[in-house]
């Protein structure tokens, strides 16, 4: 910053950085990227860039992390889904919850007359995205993937479980045979209609319990046991 000392700053600098569990090396981008561009301090900036121009690239830094994220948890999704996922995840009111969460808006340098109406603009995403851009500027990014996984993706399922077709039931079967050392077993028990109409019955089957499923292809079919026998092994609600 010219003609101020990040010294004055740095008290709001290290409790931010404290709650998203990261510590700069050049506190100046952490700065740059909590400068609306209505703030008095948008004219101490030394950086050759702004938080707009950090909002650009921690959109993409994290559209790819979210892909990747989104990939791995959700393998057996078409391309369709994994779209709309990423896009549910990206939207500004899950933005805003994250940002809330980290308390962002104290921390953003604006015009007080903003503060009153944060709910109602793109101000905590854009910053939250910035700050996003600073971490990756700053570390790499696979410090950067830990703090999105870590900060932004935490409340994540508050989200995606409400699309109970993005569960993978068969995945929380797995996990828990293999935490307990049990076998997970799926028959299939018959086949039913013409074969450009078929139907599946399929039975899932954990440490004495089993479920029986039907459906049109085996792959729902064997989701839909899944899910009734993590609901009757209390697995899930």
């Amino acid at each position: 910053m010219k003609n101020c000392d990040i010294s004055d700053a740095r008290e709001k600098l290290n409790s931010l950085q404290a709650i998203i569990g990261y510590t700069f090396n050049d506190e100046n981008l952490l700065f740059t990227s909590l400068v609306h561009k209505s703030s008095e301090e948008a004219k101490f900036l030394t950086k050759e860039y702004n938080a707009q121009s950090l909002e650009f690239l921690g959109d993409k830094v994290l559209s790819y992390v979210l892909a990747k994220y989104l990939f791995t948890k959700y393998i057996d999704k078409d391309e369709g889904t994994l779209s709309e996922l990423i896009a549910m995840l990206g939207k500004a009111s899950y933005q805003n919850m994250v940002a809330k969460d980290l308390h962002l808006g104290e921390y953003i340098y604006m015009e007080t007359n903003l503060r009153l109406n944060l709910d109602k603009t793109s101000i905590l995403a854009d910053h939250l995205e910035a700050l996003i851009a600073a971490i990756y500027l700053d570390s790499d990014i696979d410090t950067t993937e830990k703090f999105i996984l870590d900060k932004y993706l935490k409340d994540a399922h508050k989200v995606l479980d409400a699309k109970n077709d993005f569960i993978n039931y068969k995945n929380i079967l797995i996990d828990h045979a293999q935490k307990y050392n049990l076998d997970l077993i799926y028959t299939l028990l018959n086949e039913y209609g013409p074969d450009d109409d078929k139907s599946f019955e399929y039975k899932a089957e954990l440490d004495g319990h089993k479920a029986i499923a039907t459906a049109k292809t085996k792959k729902a079919a064997q989701q839909m046991a899944a899910k009734k026998l993590a609901i009757e092994m209390n697995l899930i609600e």
